[in-house]
């Protein structure tokens, strides 16, 4: 019972949903996350991206994340493959799903479109996983170094999803959603987790976080919100209210 000078308090749990992600037209739009030197982890790294093509089918080269500019690393379309890139010690080392998996019928075809992307180097290792596992389509799914304590080439250069860091080019067509940057080597495990049946999970309490954009989700435009610990706000670049859409993983 209340007696005087007793209240009632209650809480709610909010729960966490992804309900946006962010529709780029592959001529113009781009979000900069700036070029905060928290975004350039040079002795391991993981970056993990969702997205859904327009084409499936399309030979141009797209860009879905990166800091790329003869330095650093990126995930992109090109020809009908998805690939990974990290520069070390000024050679570019890159892995690749194998050419034209992604349509229907084929390997990684999916029927909602949505898939995920993820990029990993550890000093020795660099890995390219597909939708929660290891590529296994027939590329190329690991280069090694040979040796480990390898440093990542980087340079202070945008964080750009949607586009070619530092040129007016590879401009990406379709959606995107739930893009993330670690200064470390996420495990298979970890990766399998972030993949969660095909659905986007929380990942704002996991460690090393060095970005996180959830691409439309708690965003006020044109502000993409980072929601890591660092503050790296993305900034959607000409695109309009109208990109943040509801089709979702």
């Amino acid at each position: 019972m209340l007696g005087l000078g007793n209240s009632l308090s209650t809480s709610a749990t909010v729960m966490w949903e992804n309900a946006y992600s962010l529709d780029f037209d592959g001529t113009d739009d781009y979000v900069n996350c700036g070029d905060d030197a928290s975004l350039r982890p040079t002795a391991a790294i993981s970056a993990n991206i969702w997205f859904k093509m327009d084409d499936f089918e399309g030979t141009a080269i797209m860009r879905l994340i990166g800091n790329w500019s003869d330095s650093g690393f990126f995930i992109r379309w090109e020809n009908k493959r998805l690939y990974g890139w990290v520069r070390v010690g000024g050679v570019s080392q890159k892995v690749f799903t194998a050419y034209d998996k992604f349509k229907s019928g084929q390997h990684y075809h999916r029927a909602n479109g949505w898939h995920m992307a993820t990029l990993t180097f550890d000093g020795e290792f660099v890995k390219l996983y597909i939708n929660g596992a290891l590529e296994d389509s027939g590329g190329t799914p690991t280069v090694d170094l040979g040796s480990t304590g390898n440093a990542i080439d980087q340079s202070s250069t945008d964080l750009t999803l949607g586009r070619h860091t530092s040129s007016n080019s590879q401009f990406y067509s379709g959606l995107l959603d739930d893009a993330s940057v670690f200064g470390k080597t996420l495990t298979p495990t970890e990766i399998s987790n972030f993949w969660n049946d095909g659905s986007p999970t929380d990942l704002s309490g996991e460690s090393n976080l060095l970005g996180y954009w959830r691409m439309g989700d708690g965003a006020t435009y044109p502000t993409i919100p980072d929601e890591s610990s660092n503050s790296n706000d993305g900034t959607m670049t000409n695109m309009v209210s109208g990109d943040i859409v509801t089709d979702t993983p």
